[in-house]
């Protein structure tokens, strides 16, 4: 028996064949019986002589059979179609009459025999059966893209639609190979650290970080977060605003380049030198400074992941009859952006708080909660924004330090755009230009159609921008250390005035760590900080709003970094040659203030181990950077990062000497 899957292909082959069939066609009924009707039951004589001429029985028998391609054998008559073999008369027309009786009920004689349509009806109506073929397979083909077409919509939308892939334990952990490596513009994720959080338990040892993974037990107990015998007493955030618009004079300069690009060249291809196809249809639709909906769900994030980390403080708080604050004490820099992340930070902090069944706090927890905000008008003293009060002080390092750096790598890359791109005729600036809309175009807000034909507008950061792909995963490394530079040289550790410039917010964080007065002459505002309703001294857990270039000059006050001191062996960030975050103690833009960046400076009791023959409570205090642990050598920080507080206040000797404040004027 044939292979049916091949007798079917060979039969439908058969309709279309332009040569003869493979079987010949059956003589008429006439040409049989020399005339009459098909259709009548009684027999007639066959007049073999109209055809061949010749009497003889024996020719005629074969000539019939021939012409019919049958044949039976002497002793059991059967009918066998094997061609040019002997049949007799009288079952050749037994075998007609059965035939023309089925055409007459209209029966479709379908046998498939030898993967040949083998019937007498199909033989004779072939041009209708090729046409309905054709007419099934396009009907077929129509179905079958439209499923395809709705199916490819659908999962458009699901992409946009998808869960984001910012959470909120660990941030950002989409596209790490790349989103990971944008500067200053990455978006916050949690970094590395060597220390251990707790007894034994790596802070870096996790489960699964994917923003589609179940989440961990949101509300933990101090142990998760603490070495055993350890208790919160205080918790301290800085953070940066969440993802935002490039600001007002970089957004000019990007839709400036992209409206020449697109007038220039003529056509927009993918190639070796860059997939440019979606420029063909590209429109920079970007505003200005202000936060995306990425950023406004960053900081919720934020917010959420900070009480679940201290909620047991914060429920030690809400249950104290005698505490005055039993919210975060949450202050602000007054720009726009800035305090919608404040704002948002708040609102993700108070969801946590609502849904935590053990939350036993009977007072009002309005969303509406007061927010400080220091002024960021020039001459106004203010330490969470730089406003001009140091004179002297200048960004131009980092600058210069990331010129030398580019010539490295950029113009590679800028002349390998330019073949791609013929007529745009780029710079190395604009080469670093179209490097920083990859960011900015991933966390922009959305437009999604609905089903019914309405627009809305959803957070961006589910898919990477095409800009990405234009730039490898090394050039993206090359990219992160630039921006780098320009932190570290323009205003942390590399630059001559930067750690003064936050040594104001470091004299506050000690007044609030020792709950005495603030004692500074640099950067604080005396009016505020001397005032308990602007800056309480008994909160406990407190949230400041900044921006990245005044974290990086926190962190130099602080001393995060200092890779100058004795007992370091590191060297400064090469300009020429990139230098990996670990042999920086850490140090990259995009490890230490992206955005939604975050600096928790966390105080703790801790029962007295059992060689301490004191039988008191120590305080320590502990600081991490996105999820860090900070080493803190000059405190003598152990294991765990912890430092005994008064070791750590009197390590801090540059910020409460006011710096190098002086040569502000000099």
């Amino acid at each position: 028996m044939a292979n049916p899957v091949s007798s079917l292909v060979d039969g439908v082959w058969s309709l279309f064949d332009g040569g003869r069939h493979r079987y010949e066609a059956l003589p008429s009924y006439s040409a049989i019986y020399g005339g009459g009707n098909g259709g009548d039951d009684e027999e007639e004589e066959y007049d073999y002589n109209d055809s061949y001429h010749d009497d003889s029985d024996s020719h005629r028998r074969r000539t019939v059979a021939s012409a019919y391609g049958t044949t039976t054998t002497h002793n059991s008559r059967r009918a066998a179609r094997e061609p040019l073999l002997y049949l007799e008369p009288s079952q050749i027309r037994s075998n007609l009459r059965q035939q023309q009786q089925r055409r007459r009920q209209g029966r479709f004689d379908s046998d498939f025999k030898d993967g040949v349509f083998d019937s007498v009806w199909a033989r004779g109506n072939r041009r209708f059966l090729r046409w309905t073929l054709l007419a099934t397979v396009a009907a077929l083909c129509f179905y079958l893209g439209v499923v395809i077409s709705r199916i490819i919509v659908s999962s458009m939308r699901h992409g946009r639609t998808a869960p984001s892939c910012d959470t909120t334990d660990h941030g950002y952990q989409c596209y790490t190979g790349v989103a990971q490596n944008w500067g200053q513009y990455a978006p916050f994720f949690s970094v590395p650290s060597e220390l251990e959080a707790t007894d034994g338990k790596p802070s870096t040892r996790r489960p699964d970080s994917s923003p589609f993974a179940p989440p961990p037990d949101p509300m933990s107990d101090d142990h998760t977060y603490l070495p055993s015998g350890c208790r919160f007493t205080f918790a301290q955030v800085l953070s940066r605003h969440g993802g935002r618009d490039p600001t007002s004079g970089k957004s000019a300069a990007y839709a400036a380049l992209m409206a020449r690009i697109l007038k220039n060249v003529d056509r927009f291809e993918d190639g070796p030198n860059g997939a440019f196809a979606f420029l063909s249809d590209y429109t920079y639709r970007m505003g200005a400074d202000e936060l995306t909906r990425f950023g406004e769900l960053q900081l919720e994030h934020s917010g959420a992941h900070f009480y679940r980390r201290y909620r047991s403080l914060v429920q030690r708080l809400s249950t104290q009859s005698k505490a005055s604050h039993i919210d975060p004490f949450v202050r602000s820099a007054d720009q726009h952006r800035v305090v919608l992340s404040a704002i948002h930070w708040v609102q993700g902090f108070q969801s946590a708080r609502r849904s935590d069944k053990a939350y036993r706090n009977k007072h009002s927890d309005s969303e509406a909660q007061h927010i400080v905000l220091l002024p960021e008008a020039a001459g106004f003293n203010n330490t969470l924004s730089y406003n001009g009060l140091c004179k002297k002080f200048t960004s131009h390092g980092g600058s210069v330090a990331q010129q030398t750096f580019a010539e490295t790598f950029v113009p590679d890359i800028t002349r390998r755009l330019n073949r791609g791109l013929p007529g745009a005729d780029l710079s190395d600036t604009e080469t670093i230009y179209l490097m920083d809309l990859c960011p900015f175009e991933t966390i922009a807000d959305e437009e999604v159609e609905g089903a019914d034909g309405t627009v809305s507008i959803i957070g961006g950061g589910r898919r990477l921008s095409p800009f990405c792909h234009l730039f490898s995963e090394a050039e993206w490394r090359d990219y992160d250390y630039y921006q780098t530079l320009g932190k570290w040289y323009g205003f942390g550790d590399g630059s001559a005035l930067g750690a003064t410039q936050g040594v104001g917010f470091v004299n506050e964080l000690v007044a609030r760590l020792t709950e005495s007065p603030v004692e500074d002459h640099t950067s604080t505002n005396r009016t505020m900080d001397a005032d308990p309703k602007t800056f309480p001294l008994d909160a406990h857990v407190y949230a400041d709003f900044s921006h990245d270039n005044d974290m990086a000059n926190i962190f130099a006050a602080l001393g995060l970094y200092n890779i100058s001191s004795p007992e370091s062996k590191k060297q400064p960030p090469s300009n020429t040659t990139r230098t990996e975050p670990t042999d920086l103690q850490g140090y990259a833009a995009s490890w230490t203030v992206p955005f939604a960046a975050r600096m928790y400076v966390e105080k703790m009791v801790c029962d007295a181990d059992a060689t301490n023959k004191k039988e008191e409570e120590e305080e320590y205090v502990r600081i991490l950077v996105n999820d860090r642990i900070m080493p803190l050598p000059n405190c003598g920080s152990d294991q765990y990062g912890r430092c005994r507080l008064s070791r750590f206040v009197d390590s801090l000797a540059f910020a409460r000497s006011g710096g190098n404040w002086d040569d502000c004027f000099a």
